[in-house]
Order: structure tokens, then C-alpha cells, then sequence
């Protein structure tokens, strides 16, 4: 797993769905988990000093890492703007954390994230990426900035050796708040994503001006017989903490309304003390995605036929930290739905008469997914299926000749008895439907 200036990609996307509705109301609540620190990952370079500079004690160093910590994140997902509350136990005591999101490179909503947030940019070196770095020039705070520029210059240079086909990989993200934690590591913060920052400093590091984030503060006096965290005896310390501006105004950065592939990830603060003993280098501790039911992209499937039917597989499997699975057709004509309770169940398409063709509405499938139904982590997605004439490899609701063209360039979409092959089946099958069409509501 790769981290960079506390940013983790090597998690799965999410999704954060961000959509308009009629009202707020519905929350949700997700666990973060450990990135680094565990079994499953590479250890980063982590921090091992509070925010006053004071070392943590031997065994704390030695015994300590995220899978001990407990982090949630309880949002409004029918809210027009990501805003929620963390609440957090047992992290690093008296310590600094970023709130970031991530998004996942190249994705539409990927630039969205960065267009109001930072770009992590890699090159694609013939075998494998690298160069890795972040792109530094943020401007007077208006968009596009400099490095805005540069990404729009380069994201579509073509390299034809490349997994994407492109010289160079853009990840964007979003520092959107910060926090410190209490003397035994815990912290409630309500948070919303209207801000765009760079990094963090201690007000002893830098100077504060009035574009940049609010200052935060905080006091605490180490004492070994009370803090187990620590070896030696400090005295106390008063910190303030600010986030320096990435784009401005602060509180004025909105991230357009769409739905967002995207993680939300919590960052050590290492204030620019990379490289010295116990300074850490932006280390990802926790992270999650932040819509956890996954029941897939919208797609398309043809008409079951007499003794042939198309079956169709729907999948939850994307879906985050999910133990048990429902799913639920809820719009289109009727059918049954095969191991509803898995993450993958299937069904057959619906079957023509022979006389009466489908509406379009009949014809739009609609199925929804409800993951850890009954628990404080349900959350639930919903997937469209538009079923279309058998032979309609356009999508117009027609079939005839423009089916056929696609048919002869072994188009995907002309596999219209789903065996993943297109050949002298589909031929066959479209030369029988031919003339079909169904009427435009």
C-alpha cells in the first residue's frame, strides 16, 4: 500500500453519494479501519510524537497500532453537502489527524475531487508508474490554479504501453478538516466538506493569516503515572494548530453534487518533520469508504427467449464492510430473484409473449441492496437494469439495420444471449427479432 503525503490509494473506491432530495435525514454510519498498521498491509512511516514534540514511551512504540483504535463516521447521505460527525477512541493521545478525501484516478469524479482539492501525479515509465509527487503550485487560491493547469495539459497525453493507455496517473484529494485528540486519544468532531486545505502547522511553525483554516488548541500535561503512552514526565504544553489554505475562501470550497468513487481517510499530521527521529512523513492510520452498499453501475440485458433464458447477475460485492446482504426488486416487471440474501444473486430476464411487448417502464429494472440489515452499520444502494429487445444492440428501442452494422463490427453489445461471445447465435437471434420495437413512453 502506497502512501502518499498522508494520502492512502491502495484502498477500493467508494462511494460518497452527495445527491440532492427533498430532505436531510438519511444517516449513516461507517466504521474506518486500520490501513497500515496491520497484517494486511506494509507499516508506514508513522509518528511517535504528540503535537508538543514529546516521544511516546518504548512499549508504546513497540504495541501500538490502529487496529486498537475504534473510528467512525456518521454522515447525511440525503444532505446536499458531505457533513457528519467522527467520533473516535483509543487513536494516538494528544495528537494531530487530517480528515481527507480520496479519490479514485481516472474517474469523472476523481477530477471533481481534485479540481477543488490537490493532485497526486505518477508517470508512467515503461514499466511500472512512478516519480510520484504532489503538485505544488496552488496560486493566489482561485481555480483552476497552476496545478490545475498542468494536470488539464497532461491527463490526456497518450502512452500506448501503459495500463490506461496514459503517460500519467492523477489522483485527486481533499484535506477538508483536522483535529487533536484528548490526553487518552479520543475525539468527537462535526466536520462538513466546504474547505480546502494544504497541510497543517503549529502557529509556532508559521504564521496564521486570515485566509487560512481556524486555529485549534489545545492543553495537556504528560505525567507517566497517569498516561501510560509516555516514559518521561513533560510539563504542560499548550499547542494551537492551523490548516494553511489549498483554495479559497475557506468555508466557502463545495464539491459539485454527484456521486463521488471516493475513500475518506484519516492522516497523521507530521508538520513537515519527515525524516527526523519519530517525526513520521503523513502516515494513513484509518480509512473507510463512506457509502458501503455497492449494488453496482446501471447496465443492460436482452429478453429471456422460449427455452433460453438470459440470465442476469447483479453485484454487491464492492460493498464495504458488509456481513450480511438483501436485495430487493423494487420497479420493473416482476422477477425472481435467485440467493437474494448473497452478495451476487442472479434472475432471468423477463420473456416475450410473442405478442405484447414490453413498456419501457416494465422494461427498466430496478433492484435494491441492503447490507447488515438491523445493525448501526446498515446502508443500502440501488442498481438499474434496462432490459432490452432481443437484437437491439443500439439501445433504441428498434430493431433493424443499424443493430446488423453493429453486429458485423462484433460489437459487445450484440451478445445477445449473454454467452460472451459474439457469433452466428446473435445473427440468428436478431434475424428472428427483426422489426421488433418497443413503443416510446
Amino acid at each position: 500500500m502506497r502512501t502518499v503525503h498522508g494520502l492512502s490509494i491502495g484502498m477500493l473506491a467508494a462511494m460518497i453519494a452527495l445527491c440532492a432530495s427533498a430532505g436531510a435525514g438519511e444517516m449513516v454510519t461507517v466504521p474506518l479501519l486500520d490501513i497500515d498498521s496491520g497484517t494486511t498491509s506494509p507499516t508506514g512511516n508513522y509518528r511517535w510524537l504528540d503535537e508538543a514534540d514529546q516521544v511516546f514511551g518504548t512499549s508504546y512504540r513497540g504495541g501500538y497500532d490502529y487496529t486498537l483504535a475504534s473510528v467512525e463516521v456518521t454522515y447525511d447521505k440525503a444532505d446536499t453537502m458531505l457533513n457528519g460527525t467522527l467520533t473516535a477512541t483509543n487513536l494516538k493521545p494528544n495528537f494531530a489527524y487530517q480528515i481527507k478525501l480520496v479519490g479514485a484516478s481516472g474517474t469523472p469524479q476523481n477530477e471533481a475531487i481534485g479540481l477543488v482539492g490537490r493532485w497526486w501525479q505518477e508517470e508512467w515509465y515503461g514499466t511500472y508508474w512512478g516519480g510520484g509527487t504532489n503538485l505544488n503550485n496552488k496560486g493566489d487560491g482561485s481555480s483552476p490554479n497552476p496545478n490545475d493547469l498542468i494536470y488539464l495539459a497532461r491527463r490526456d497525453i497518450e502512452d500506448p504501453t501503459s495500463p490506461t493507455g496514459l503517460r500519467y496517473k492523477y489522483t485527486g484529494y481533499l484535506v477538508l478538516d483536522y483535529f487533536t485528540t484528548d490526553e487518552l486519544g479520543d475525539a468527537t468532531l462535526s466536520f462538513q466538506a466546504d474547505s480546502s486545505y494544504h497541510v497543517l502547522w503549529k502557529t509556532t511553525q508559521r504564521i496564521h493569516t486570515a485566509d487560512d483554516g481556524p486555529i485549534k488548541t489545545s492543553t495537556f500535561d504528560v505525567d507517566p503515572a497517569l498516561h501510560y503512552q509516555y516514559d518521561s514526565d513533560y510539563p504542560e504544553k499548550t499547542v494551537s494548530i492551523f490548516g494553511e489554505w489549498e483554495r479559497l475562501p475557506v468555508g466557502g470550497v463545495i464539491l459539485n453534487l454527484a456521486e463521488y468513487r471516493c475513500e475518506i481517510i484519516l492522516t497523521e499530521e507530521s508538520f513537515h518533520q519527515c525524516g527526523t527521529t519519530y517525526g513520521g512523513c503523513w502516515a494513513a492510520a484509518m480509512g473507510a469508504r463512506i457509502d458501503p452498499a455497492h449494488a453496482g453501475d446501471d447496465f443492460f440485458a436482452y429478453e429471456s427467449r422460449d427455452g433460453a433464458p438470459y440470465v442476469v447477475a447483479l453485484d454487491g460485492s464492492a460493498s464495504f464492510n458488509a456481513s450480511t446482504y438483501l436485495w430487493e426488486q423494487v420497479a420493473g416487471a416482476t422477477v425472481t430473484l435467485r440467493n437474494a440474501d448473497t452478495a451476487a444473486p442472479d434472475f432471468d430476464a423477463p420473456m416475450w409473449d410473442g405478442s405484447t411487448e414490453l413498456t419501457q417502464t416494465e422494461a427498466s429494472l430496478r433492484f435494491r441492496l441492503t447490507i447488515n440489515q438491523g445493525t448501526t452499520y446498515e446502508d443500502r444502494d440501488e442498481v438499474g437494469v434496462y432490459v432490452r429487445l432481443p437484437g437491439d444492440a443500439n439501445g433504441d428501442d428498434n430493431v433493424n439495420a443499424f443493430d446488423i452494422a453493429l453486429l458485423r463490427l462484433f460489437d459487445p453489445a450484440a451478445d445477445f444471449n449473454g454467452d460472451n461471445l459474439v457469433n452466428a447465435f446473435d445473427v440468428s437471434i436478431l434475424r428472428i427479432a427483426s422489426g421488433r420495437r418497443r413503443t416510446v413512453e
